[in-house]
């Protein structure tokens, strides 16, 4: 990129109209802060970002660096050639183990399971679909309850706690 450009993302044009206004005294830090959709303490080192850098005080200083967490470019073509070759039918999570167990690479196995995928060497489950049940019509009973109930009254003792556990039902 030639010297001079800043690479920006929408959001961070945003901002930086947003704050570039309210050091105009065009806005207040509260409404600013609002429309950004974060709070006053969020807005002020913005501000104060923006009032010592200018633009490039609002864009974020991770873009472009590496992940931490993230596979090195010597490891993933072995990781590959091992999935291929010596691998191949193994699902992620065996997968993953042998890799520690036997070659001394530790991965996570949803890297593995990624790897395997994007190889096309391992196909995601297919979810089956959810069933539906037609919900019927209600049939009317006018009157079943209270011919449960007498009948139950004036059967014998065993026949009303039967009746009974049945109503509760």
């Amino acid at each position: 990129m030639p010297e001079g450009y800043l690479s920006m993302s929408a959001e961070e044009r945003d901002r930086s109209h947003l704050i570039r206004r309210t050091i105009e005294k065009h806005l207040g830090q509260r409404e600013g802060a609002e429309r950004l959709g974060i709070s006053r303490r969020q807005f002020k080192p913005l501000v104060r970002a923006w009032k010592q850098h200018g633009d490039v005080g609002l864009v974020s200083r991770q873009r472009g660096r590496t992940a931490h967490n993230g596979l090195s470019e010597a490891v993933q073509p072995w990781i590959e050639r091992l999935l291929c070759q010596t691998y191949p039918d193994f699902g992620p999570t065996l997968a993953a183990e042998k890799l520690a167990e036997r070659d001394g690479i530790v991965v996570s196995r949803e890297t593995v399971h990624r790897i395997q995928t994007r190889l096309k060497l391992h196909q995601p489950k297919k979810r089956g679909e959810k069933r539906v049940f037609q919900v019927g019509d209600r049939r009317p009973r006018l009157g079943e309850l209270v011919q449960i109930m007498a009948a139950c009254m004036t059967a014998s003792r065993a026949w009303a706690t039967l009746c009974a556990d049945r109503v509760r039902q």
